[in-house]
């Protein structure tokens, strides 16, 4: 998978085109834009095995500052079939930031990094599951770690 934006974009002047883009090789070469002119940082790009769904995270305070600091980060899924895009967890706590997704072996779960917004905070690692029925299905898997992979 050749991913173009995948880091966390650098801030740029507003006027000016930012794209999260994702190819995928199978038999044919597949380009899609999944997020598109929307102010603040965005990155953490996974598609899962069946080039359906796309994972990221976006700033929505729409910051764009030097310091590259990021405020009010959240995880969305882009649906490549009907290209609508919906925010994954709802109620995340103010003053935290969801980072790095990661679509589990089977999809029906993703794995992220949440931290504090402040400086020197401690990051933890999360599993929050599609289908669950709890009332809150986020679960706090790793306490001082970042950067989460299924393998």
């Amino acid at each position: 998978m050749l991913c173009e934006g995948a880091s966390r974009l650098a801030p740029q002047p507003r006027q000016q085109s930012r794209r999260l883009q994702c190819q995928q090789r199978f038999a044919r070469l597949v380009r899609l834009t999944t997020l598109e002119n929307e102010p603040g940082a965005a990155g953490g790009l996974d598609i899962d095995a069946n080039a359906n769904r796309v994972i990221f995270s976006r700033d929505i305070s729409g910051s764009e500052n030097d310091s590259y600091r990021i405020f009010r980060s959240r995880l969305f899924i882009y649906d490549i079939n009907t290209q609508v895009t919906n925010q994954i967890i709802e109620n995340t706590p103010s003053g935290k930031n969801d980072l790095d997704p990661s679509f589990s072996p089977t999809e029906g779960a993703v794995i992220f990094t949440r931290v504090s917004n402040n400086t020197g905070a401690v990051p933890e690692v999360f599993k929050v599951e599609f289908a669950s029925s709890s009332t809150n299905p986020v679960q706090l898997l790793f306490t001082n770690a970042s950067m989460p992979d299924w393998e």
